[in-house]
């Protein structure tokens, strides 16, 4: 088995990671195999792996999937199963395209430092945004949707509605 994409079966948002072949046990090699709790997606290469990863961790993705998610125990607990991120529209890796040779490099570079993931999360929504053709207004609204989901409270109402105070 190869390198896989994986995220939490149950969680609030998806956030994936790419996994490796095999890890070393006990001074051994051994395949790694996902438990019940977690779910994979098959990558042909470790590029592919870090662009899916890339993808499914934008704003942008994590709102569809989170749409198309089964409720799970109350807001804002989702089951993230195969057939709902079935839905989510996944672009085919190109490694010519210069867009996804930027979201490949970025989510590897997220993969090993952790710490700079939120600092990090509108360049990464910026170039998931430019590869899909949506403005940034467009990716703010789906990241402040995001926000409300999550309890979050923000100066501005969601989706940036204008109230009207008269």
């Amino acid at each position: 088995m190869g390198n896989k994409v994986a995220y939490r079966l149950i969680a609030t948002k998806l956030e994936s990671a790419l996994l490796p072949r095999s890890v070393t046990f006990s001074g051994r090699k051994t395949p790694l195999l996902p438990d019940q709790s977690i779910r994979f997606i098959p990558v042909g290469s470790v590029n592919e792996g870090y662009f899916l990863v890339g993808l499914l961790n934008s704003s942008l993705l994590r709102c569809v999937s989170y749409l198309c998610a089964t409720p799970k125990g109350g807001v804002p607990w989702r089951a993230f199963k195969a057939w709902n991120i079935a839905f989510v529209p996944v672009q085919r890796y190109k490694p010519s395209d210069p867009i996804h040779k930027d979201i490949t490099e970025l989510a590897a570079k997220l993969s090993t430092h952790s710490e700079k993931a939120d600092t990090a999360q509108e360049d990464l929504d910026g170039l998931v945004a430019k590869s899909y053709g949506i403005d940034a207004e467009e990716v703010g609204l789906l990241r402040d949707y995001l926000r409300m989901m999550h309890g979050e409270v923000t100066d501005t109402p969601p989706c940036n509605i204008r109230v009207s105070t008269a």
